[in-house]
C-alpha cells in the first residue's frame, strides 16, 4: 500500500506515468484556467491527465493543479495500481483498504501545509486566484477527490456547486 506524504509526491508519480501535463506558458486566471480544465476533460474523457500551471498572470508564486483526481488512471495510480486498472479492480481495492481503516494513526506535530503561515492582515483575495463565474466572482474553496464530482464555491451571500477538481498550491 503506497501513501503519499504530499501532493507534490503524487504529482511526481503522475508525471512519471505521463498523467501530468506541465503548462509553463503564462496563463490568465480567467478564462484560461477554466477553459483548460474543461478542454482536457472533453478531449481526454475518463483518461485525461492532470494539468499543472506554474505561470499564472498576477500571481508570482502560485501553482494550480487541475484534474489531479479527475480521471480513472490517476485514481488507479493513487491506489498504487497500474494506470490501466479497470474500474472494478479500483473499486475492490478501495473496499479492501476501507476495511483496513482505521489503520495505525501517526501523530505529527508539524505538516507541509504549515510551511507558510500568515497571521496578520489576511486577505484571501490576494492569495488565491479569483475566478469569474458569469457575473459572480468567487474563489475555489474545495478540492474534488473523485472524477466529475462537485466542489462547493462560496460567493457573497450564496453557496453554489460547480463541477471541478482543481486545487491550489503555493511554493
Amino acid at each position: 500500500m503506497r501513501a503519499f506524504k504530499t501532493l507534490r509526491d503524487f504529482l511526481e508519480l503522475l508525471e512519471t506515468d505521463k498523467q501530468l501535463l506541465r503548462i509553463t506558458d503564462a496563463v490568465s486566471p480567467e478564462p484560461d484556467l477554466a477553459a483548460a480544465g474543461r478542454a482536457i476533460n472533453q478531449a481526454g474523457g475518463e483518461t485525461s491527465p492532470a494539468l499543472l500551471f506554474n505561470n499564472i498572470k498576477g500571481f508570482a508564486k502560485a501553482e494550480v493543479v487541475m484534474n489531479a483526481h479527475g480521471s480513472w488512471p490517476n485514481l488507479a495510480l493513487m491506489l498504487g495500481m497500474e494506470k490501466d486498472a479497470s474500474l472494478t479492480q479500483q473499486f475492490f481495492e478501495f473496499v479492501r483498504r476501507y476495511r483496513l481503516f482505521p489503520g495505525k494513526m501517526d501523530h505529527r506535530t508539524s505538516a507541509p501545509w504549515q510551511e507558510v503561515v500568515i497571521e496578520n492582515d489576511i486577505n484571501l483575495f490576494s492569495l488565491l486566484p479569483l475566478f469569474r463565474l458569469g457575473s459572480i466572482r468567487a474563489t475555489a474553496v474545495s478540492t474534488s477527490t473523485k472524477p466529475a464530482s462537485s466542489a462547493v464555491i462560496s460567493t457573497t451571500g450564496t453557496t453554489r456547486t460547480y463541477r471541478t477538481s482543481a486545487c491550489i498550491a503555493y511554493r
